[in-house]
Parts: structure tokens; sequence; C-alpha cells
């Protein structure tokens, strides 16, 4: 940071310097003396207008290497924080509310040192260099210029700074972003359910609410830069003034005792110095939207505070295996389990031996996604009690990412070898696709998801699950987009019935209490209990042959 605000400095002292000769040159030449007087002059002005370029280009390579350097700690931070953070937090955050702390709240902390720190750095120094430099020329010029440097440097700022507080951009901002992200994302399911049309509305209702926001402050901050410029301009014309009683002889002397030169400096003088304070206004907005950032993100909990939060609660799950391993499947049991966010969304009893397979059929909305999750460790239980250690949470859409096919199989298995990986494609009807790429398992999904269809994005979160080296998989709604053929296929191939994704026959079938319908209600309302199904006599491809495996799916 030294080197950027020295850089700064010297930017700015070029630039008043630059100013000064220029003056003097003009009010020199205009007594018409010889060229040679002139020449060391014409020399600084050409050298302190290419320094102050070269000055400026440095100063833009010091701020943003600093800026890029805090930025990439701060997301660190920021990542590390969201993965220590209780996930119901994290979850409870929505994508809008997470795009703006990875992106507009960095960026706020980025724009704080470049725009904020810096420049304030700058203004002092080159303020006090200015003002002692006019004191040489004339004190009371100089007290003067202190006067308007305090009220455009201190005053000025304090009334942007309002501005921004006085506004709710980034509340509105966050609500903007999370209804064009729900319009965009999930476009094709809201056409079909004719929800559409509601969702566009809320996010141009969410655009004129950030317009409205923008405009609360608008009034202040066209305040404080017509004060700035007041400021300014009232300053130079009292020293120009000052200057030019001095310069008569009017202010005691008897007789001028300064040359035109000293006159022209002296009353352009102030013009350049206001230069130093000029980003102060916008300093200070920046340290308020970057203040108000640092809290949001720091209201995530960071690594030693969600350890210290978890120690205070009580487990609701057995602990895993020391040393995260499991070498043969585990059993899944459930008791009375309610899951829920903010209220509870359902109860439900299981028992699932290990190397078997379980069903869970219900009603959107009646928390059957919120149950694996729970099952997962990345929800708490809002009663009850459950095993499933090693358990691992497949979200129904998980994310592709705009790299290689490889690393999107990758993803939870780091180190599966590339046999494995075409075994597993292969098994779920992807390999001859992947083959017929131009690089194989090393095309680049440049658009992520889009490159892909609803059926083969399934198929490569499957895929990307059975990698993995966990004993239980949860699956939310694995034959969601795929023709019946290939559900079928799917199911088959995970040791599931024929018909397992709508009513299993013969697996568990659990119903929460109170979101069934006639054809599942169970006899039992008040008490749900889960019949066993013992272990499919199928392998499974990829890391283990034998698994638990429950996944969730709606009445069909």
């Amino acid at each position: 940071m030294t080197r950027a605000i020295i850089a700064g400095v010297s930017t700015l002292l070029s630039a008043i310097a630059l100013s000064v000769v220029s003056a003097w040159l003009i009010a020199r030449a205009w007594q018409q003396p010889s060229v040679m007087d002139l020449t060391v002059a014409i020399t600084a002005v050409r050298a302190l207008g290419i320094s102050r370029a070269l000055f400026r280009y440095l100063d833009r390579l010091a701020s943003h290497d600093v800026a890029l350097d805090r930025a990439a700690a701060v997301r660190v931070d920021v990542y590390a924080r969201l993965a220590a953070a209780p996930s119901v937090q994290v979850m409870g955050l929505g994508r809008g509310a997470l795009l703006a702390r990875i992106g507009e709240d960095v960026d706020a902390l980025t724009e704080r040192i470049v725009r904020t720190t810096i420049p304030r750095w700058v203004a002092v120094i080159t303020s006090l260099v200015a003002v002692v430099f006019l004191a040489i020329l004339t004190p009371l010029a100089a007290f003067i210029l202190v006067m308007g440097l305090l009220v455009a440097g201190v005053l000025v700022p304090r009334l942007a700074a309002r501005a921004e507080r006085s506004s709710l951009v980034a509340e509105a901002n966050e609500d903007y972003v999370a209804a064009v992200d729900h319009a965009l994302s999930s476009a094709p399911t809201l056409r079909v359910r004719g929800q559409l049309a509601g969702a566009l509305a809320t996010a141009e209702s969410a655009e004129a609410e950030l317009r409205s926001q923008r405009r609360r402050g608008l009034g202040w901050a066209a305040g404080a830069s017509g004060l700035l410029n007041l400021t300014s301009a009232l300053t130079t014309a009292a020293i120009s003034a000052l200057a030019a009683l001095e310069y008569t002889g009017w202010a005691g002397s008897g007789a001028a005792a300064h040359s035109p030169q000293w006159l022209v400096v002296v009353a352009l003088f102030p013009l350049a110095a206001f230069e130093a304070v000029s980003t102060l206004p916008e300093a200070a907005r920046t340290r308020v939207r970057a203040e108000h950032s640092l809290s949001r993100l720091y209201a995530i909990p960071g690594a030693e505070e969600a350890e210290t939060k978890a120690q205070d609660e009580p487990a609701a799950a057995d602990a895993e295996a020391a040393d995260g391993s499991f070498p043969t499947p585990s059993a899944v049991r459930v008791d009375r389990l309610t899951v829920g966010w903010g209220s509870d969304l359902g109860t439900y009893n299981l028992d699932v031996p290990a190397g078997g397979r379980g069903v869970v059929v219900a009603a959107s909305g009646t928390g059957k996604t919120t149950l694996l999750m729970t099952l997962a460790g990345l929800l708490p239980a809002r009663g009850g009690t459950y095993s499933a250690p090693g358990a691992r949470f497949i979200a129904e859409d998980e994310h592709i990412f705009a790299t290689t096919v490889r690393d999107n199989l990758a993803v939870g298995a780091p180190n599966a070898s590339e046999e494995a990986m075409w075994e597993v494609l292969d098994q779920l009807g992807l390999g001859v696709w992947v083959r017929g790429l131009p690089r194989g398992l090393d095309t680049v999904l440049a658009r992520g998801a889009e490159d892909l269809s609803g059926g083969q994005r399934r198929r490569v979160i499957l895929a990307r699950a059975l990698l993995t080296d966990s004993p239980i998989l949860l699956l939310d709604e694995p034959t969601e987009h795929l023709d019946d053929a290939g559900a079928t296929e799917v199911l088959r191939l995970l040791g599931f019935q024929e018909g397992a994704d709508g009513h299993a026959a013969g697996s568990e079938e659990i119903v929460p209490e109170g979101a069934w319908s006639e054809e599942i209600k169970p006899e039992s309302a008040a008490e749900i209990h889960a019949e066993s199904w013992g272990v499919p006599r199928v392998e499974l491809p990829g890391a283990r042959a034998e698994r638990t495996i429950i996944m969730v799916t709606h009445p069909r």
C-alpha cells in the first residue's frame, strides 16, 4: 500500500507542479522575453506532463496489486466461512444473497482500498505539501486554502456518506439479484406451472425498488457535489482577490511587491490543490458501502465460531468414523425424526439395513429433500434421532461446472481413475455420448449445464455420486427429466425395483404425517414406520459395489 500512496502523491504533485509551471510560463511569455529564458520552463512542462501520466500508471499498478491481493484473501475467507457456517444459515441466505456476498460485497471491500484508504492518505499528504508551498508565497492565502480544503475534505465527504446511508441500495440490489436469478434459472419450470409472468413481475418490481433506493440518496449526493464545487470556486476567488490586493500594494505594502508571474501562480494554484480532495466524497460513499458489506460478510460465523456453536448444540446423529472412512455400507436408522426449516415439515421413522434400499414418496413441499439434507448432516434435526454415518446428499440441481467432463465427474472423487469413470458412464448410458465428444473426457462444457440436456445432466450427477466412496447415497429425484425407459434403466442399475420412483413395491415407502394422498395413506397416521428391504442382488459401478441408497420422489 505504501507504494500506491507514494505513486498517488507523486501523480498529484506532478499535476500541481504542472499547473504552477504552466501558469508561470504563460505569464512570463506575456512579457515577451527571449526564448532562452523560457527553455527551462518549457522543458519542465513537458517533463511534468509525462511524469504525471507515468506516476498515474504506477499508481494504478500498485493500488490494484494491493486490491487484488486483498480480494483474493477476502474471497478465501468468505468461502471458508461459508463452508464452516451451519448449512441452515448458508442455505437460508438464498442464491441472490450468496451472489451478493461472494460478488458485490467482496468487490466493495476491494474498492475500499483503491477508492478510500489510498485516496485519503494521498489527499492528506498532497494537501499538506500544497499548503506549505502556498505559505511560502503568501501565508494569508495559505490560511484561506486550509479552510477551503477542510470544508472540501471533511464536510463534503460527510454529506456524501450520509447520502449513501440514507438509501438501502444493498438490500434492494440483493432482492433484485435474487428475483432475476429465480426468473432466469427456473424459467422452464415456471412457464410450465404458469408462474413465469409472476416471476418476471417480481423482478420488475425489484428493479423499480432498486432505482427508487438509488434516487433516495441523490439529493445528498448532489448537495455534496455542489458544495465541493462551490468551496473550490469561493476559495479560488478569495485567494485571487487577496493576490490582486497584494500585487497592487493594497494589502499594506503601498507598492507592487510581486511579479505578474507570482500573481498568476497564486490565483490559479487553488484549482490544482483541490484536485487532491476531489475524490474524497466518492471515497466516503465507498467506505459506507464497504462497512455494510463487511458487516454482512462477518455475520457469517467463521470456523472457530461455527465449531463453538456446534459444541453448544446437542448432536442428533451418531458420530462418523474418526478417519472419515467406512469399509462397509452403513445402515440408516431414523426414530421419529422431525425435519424442517422454520417449522416442522414431517416426522419420519426409517430403518434401512446396510446395503439396502429405501424410497420416500411424498408430495412436493412436505420435506423430502429436507429429510435427506438432515440425514446428511447439512441441517439440524428438529426432533428425534437418526444414524446415517458417511451419508452423501446428491441434490437434484447439483451444479455442472464450466470445465471438462472429467473434472465434473471428479468433483466428489478427485482420485477417481479414468477406468472407473468410463465404467460408470457406460453403465449410465453416457459412454457413447462422451466418446463422441471432440476430446472425450477432456472436452470442456463451456456453458456448464446448458451444454447438457436434462437427462444427460441427471446422469452426470449420478455418475459423480457413484464415483464417490460414500457408503450411503441420498438421491433427490434421481429419475427426474428421464423418460420412462431411461428411468427404468437407472432404477435397475441402482438396485431398485421397476416403478420405485412412483409407488415402490417391495421397497420402503415412507410418507410424512399429514402429507399423503388417499392411495398411499398408511393405516396408522399417528406413527409412521417403514419395513426394511434387503440388499439387492446387483453390483453398483464406481467406487463401491455395495452401498445403502435412499431416494426421494413425489407420487406419480
